[in-house]
């Protein structure tokens, strides 16, 4: 396809989002994200999954301590809970990967597109989770939220810019050159900022994404070596 199709970019690289988007974590969040709550007097309600989307820890945790009618002291407690509840449901359930991720990541990696993973969790469950899905080594480059950035400060979490440009850079990439692939609204945000190209791919039904292209999979997505372009099928 042709960047004039309006249904095509060219790309110098493309950063993934993790959760949701590269891998099928999201409902071993959930089974986390449950179990913290119920665990602290809560009753688990469906909708309340959309309030929690794409949220790093520390942030999730102060979202279900206000629901639960925790103190904001708690915070870090309900925080820790729900790190060690979704380690425990990656480590009995794995997680797989998405469908057309594993197409997709070896496809760009074999035409020589530079890849990055940037994710609001932290690092080693990641890596944890890309191991499990087959994809520790498929890429050049992985951010999480709290690692260190440029300045010795750790990265501060989505929907702030950082792990996007952090991601960039380390591909040495320029951001209007890169294009980012989110689930989330809180990751479209964060990569918005940072200056990247914003295809979304909705992990939980009908959720909207101020994305720049909005595709059903990435199943729907390609690369063409020869132009240079990522291109999709549906928009």
């Amino acid at each position: 396809m042709s960047a004039e199709t309006g249904r095509a970019w060219r790309v110098s690289g493309v950063v993934f989002d993790c959760d949701g988007l590269l891998l099928e974590t999201e409902s071993r969040w959930t089974l986390g994200e449950r179990a913290t709550v119920e665990a602290w007097g809560g009753v688990w309600a469906a909708g309340f999954k959309q309030q929690l989307l794409g949220r790093a820890v520390p942030e999730a945790a102060a979202v279900i301590a206000a629901a639960v009618g925790a103190p904001p002291a708690a915070v870090p407690k309900i925080a820790a809970a729900l790190d060690q509840s979704f380690s425990d449901a990656l480590r009995e359930h794995g997680c797989d990967a998405m469908p057309g991720a594993i197409e997709l990541v070896h496809q760009l990696r074999r035409d020589g597109v530079p890849v990055a993973v940037a994710s609001n969790t932290r690092r080693g469950q990641v890596e944890e989770a890309l191991h499990a899905a087959g994809l520790r080594d498929a890429f050049d480059v992985v951010v999480s939220v709290g690692d260190d950035g440029d300045d010795g400060h750790p990265i501060a979490p989505k929907p702030a810019p950082e792990v996007y440009l952090r991601a960039c850079a380390l591909l040495g990439v320029a951001p209007a050159a890169a294009i980012a692939l989110e689930d989330s609204p809180t990751g479209v945000e964060a990569a918005r900022r940072a200056g990247l190209r914003v295809v979304g791919v909705p992990s939980l039904p009908d959720q909207a994404l101020d994305a720049d292209v909005v595709v059903p999979s990435l199943a729907t997505l390609s690369f063409d070596a020869a132009t240079r372009e990522l291109a999709w099928e549906h928009a």
